[in-house]
């Protein structure tokens, strides 16, 4: 069964490699985030991207397919969350727009990838 070899060895998943590369790309940026707002945006982007990565990490050493698609699921939803702060930044100027365009393919890619493993746990259940 797929899921046993995936369960507790996270490092093999080519979407956690990615989330974790986005959580550092994220990390790059944040000190261009001043100000009260630029405060406040790198926060809760750096939270989101760091669920995104800890989703899949936690995940891994769940017992079940079942539990593990719970924890991707709450990934996905913190991808959805680090993109609209992505837009947010855009819009307020606060993130230039180069950085902004790669960070939110790069969200879209990890987000892309975590549908297809929760495909496959939602599979092996």
């Amino acid at each position: 069964m797929w899921v046993r070899w995936c369960v507790g060895n996270f490092r093999q998943l080519r979407v956690w490699r990615a989330a974790k590369q986005f959580v550092i790309d994220v990390d790059r940026i944040s000190p261009r985030l001043r100000g009260a707002r630029g405060r406040t945006l790198r926060d809760q982007l750096t939270r989101a991207s760091v669920s995104i990565y800890d989703g899949i990490v936690e995940g891994s050493g769940q017992q079940s397919p079942r539990e593990f698609a719970r924890y991707i699921r709450t990934s996905i939803t913190s991808a959805d969350e680090a993109e609209g702060h992505l837009e947010l930044g855009r819009a307020l100027k606060l993130i230039p727009q180069v950085d902004c365009e790669k960070l939110i393919a790069d969200v879209i890619e990890i987000r892309k990838m975590l549908y297809g493993l929760l495909k496959r746990l939602d599979s092996d259940d």
